[in-house]
């Protein structure tokens, strides 16, 4: 055997042993991962969604916001098969995530080694697993994990199609088909990418995967349609939901308050997920590599003719201009653009350490130590940090104890009302009046809306200067001769006589007695009871 032979033998044998130990550290990984989110999975439907989304598992039907628009269509779908094997609906939701979480570690592992090599892949992991607000959504039955799940292996994959590799190019395809069934929007988000992507491969080469991927969409696509009877009507179902919730949020409608408002939301959340990988830019300017006489840590990202740069732009621009613009929602949509930041992190740091090998002789594994322990640290965050912070409730972080707090208080809520209140003597007045609709069918409950305190008239009611409403007993099939009307709301007390509300133990519930001479009123400043016309 020639000397070259043998080299190359060795050289491959070496590779192979590399390949078998990263393996074998990924599925350890992938097992903690999971294990860990196993102790902290919610028992309550989170979020108003996560109702709608349980209801949707019964029956799918978005004129009901059975689930919300655009529809979720796919991902409705995998909850009612895996609705068999998990039994109710929070079960199942909350199990997907979980599952979710697992596979989206591996997806970053992937996109990471790809774009910037085998240490930012670890890295990017590593600070996506321990991300609180990360950590946080695998526990809920909400579709974001899923979403990031989707758009880290198609943008992996899409990386893979920009490097030359053809091949990938039908399973990117599948990829993001599934993306756009599990949440509509993402495939809209990531159509520059796409075309970013794809640019410069032969057209010939193109034909079967997007013939696979325009196949694939209407196979989602037309049951969604279909289901609100046809694409016209859809559209305009389309139009008034996003109107609601434009109305307050874009700049092109609310103008500078607007875009204060979602820039505020945007930035906040953005932050509290990237996390950990923030201290990269802090470490830069001073652990940079000899020689580096810049202060960007992005430096990584311009070399190559500035293709990662570019790719990175055409991933997350077209989010955060939609939503710094139109509409920022709730925190899991930042999960759309999170692992590109994520990567930019894990970049800085790969330099970090160079410079720090360089200047201290710092080995890889005391450099591994740092990762790990600002790993500990970011993960801390969810596990031991208080729902306000900062005392009052200026500040809300979703952790451990968001959820601990929200199962508890729910549960207490519904434990309270079937036990002592029948449902022939008990009326319920709700903001959240989505989940006493699901968990309590059998009462009568009042819609009591209130304006989320981000918005334009924030806690306001939810209702026309002009609407009033008065109901008597027997509009709602209660007993004649009186009942009881529930605040299922702490904050409702604001809205009505305080002075005439009786709390019920430490329940937050609290009680208004309905006496037959009365009617109840509720118009856009509150609610309240007032004697009956001629009584």
């Amino acid at each position: 055997m020639s000397t070259q032979t043998a080299t190359s033998t060795f050289s491959t044998q070496t590779k192979r042993a590399l390949m078998r130990r990263e393996t074998i550290a990924l599925m350890g990984l992938l097992g903690l991962v999971f294990l860990s989110r196993l102790f902290f999975v919610s028992h309550t439907l989170y979020h108003f969604d996560s109702v709608n989304f349980a209801l949707s598992l019964e029956h799918f039907d978005i004129l009901l916001d059975q689930p919300h628009m655009p529809g979720y269509i796919l991902y409705v779908a995998i909850g009612q098969l895996a609705s068999f094997v998990f039994g109710d609906a929070n079960t199942t939701l909350v199990w997907l995530s979980v599952i979710g979480s697992v596979f989206s570690i591996a997806a970053m592992w992937l996109l990471g080694r790809a774009m910037f090599g085998r240490v930012a892949g670890w890295i990017a992991a590593l600070l996506l697993l321990s991300s609180p607000l990360f950590w946080f959504y695998n526990e809920i039955a909400l579709p974001h994990t899923l979403d990031l799940l989707s758009v880290t292996a198609s943008v992996w994959l899409l990386y893979e199609v920009r490097r030359g590799r053809a091949d990938r190019l039908g399973w990117a395809a599948i990829a993001l088909g599934v993306a756009g069934g599990l949440r509509p929007q993402t495939l809209v988000f990531l159509a520059p990418l796409i075309l970013f992507a794809v640019w410069g491969t032969p057209w010939k080469k193109l034909i079967a995967p997007t013939i696979l991927l325009g196949v694939i969409c209407l196979l989602w696509f037309v049951p969604l349609i279909m289901s609100v009877g046809g694409l016209s009507e859809y559209l305009r179902l389309l139009s008034i939901f996003s109107k609601a919730y434009q109305e307050s949020t874009s700049v092109f409608s609310a103008g500078l308050s607007g875009l204060s408002r979602n820039l505020i939301k945007l930035g906040q959340y953005t932050a509290y997920a990237w996390g950990a990988g923030l201290v990269a830019f802090v470490m830069w300017p001073f652990l940079r590599p000899r020689g580096d006489r810049t202060l960007n840590p992005l430096r990584e990202l311009f070399s190559r003719r500035h293709e990662r740069a570019w790719f990175i732009i055409f991933w997350i621009a077209p989010t955060i201009v939609f939503y710094a613009l139109i509409h920022m929602g709730q925190q899991g949509l930042v999960f759309t653009y999170l692992p590109a930041l994520l990567l930019i992190s894990a970049a800085a740091f790969v330099q970090v350490y160079r410079g720090m090998r360089a200047r201290f002789k710092t080995s890889r594994q005391t450099f591994g130590a740092v990762i790990v322990a600002l790993a500990a640290i970011n993960a801390a965050v969810f596990v031991f940090a208080p729902v306000f912070p900062l005392g009052g409730d200026s500040v809300k972080l979703l952790t451990r104890a968001t959820l601990v707090q929200q199962d508890r208080e729910m549960q207490l809520r519904l434990d309270t009302i079937r036990a002592d209140r029948p449902s022939s003597q008990t009326l319920i007045i709700a903001a959240q009046w989505r989940h006493v609709e699901y968990y309590l069918p059998g009462y009568e409950v009042v819609r009591f809306g209130v304006v989320n305190r981000w918005e334009r008239e924030g806690g306001l009611p939810v209702a026309r200067p002009d609407s009033v409403r008065e109901y008597q007993l027997a509009d709602f099939g209660l007993d004649p001769h009186g009942a009881n009307i529930l605040l299922f709301d702490p904050d409702l007390s604001a809205f009505t006589d305080a002075s005439a509300l009786s709390p019920i133990g430490d329940s937050g519930l609290s009680l208004l007695h309905w006496s037959p001479g009365q009617t109840l009123q509720i118009d856009a400043e509150g609610f309240g009871l007032h004697p009956a016309p001629g009584g």
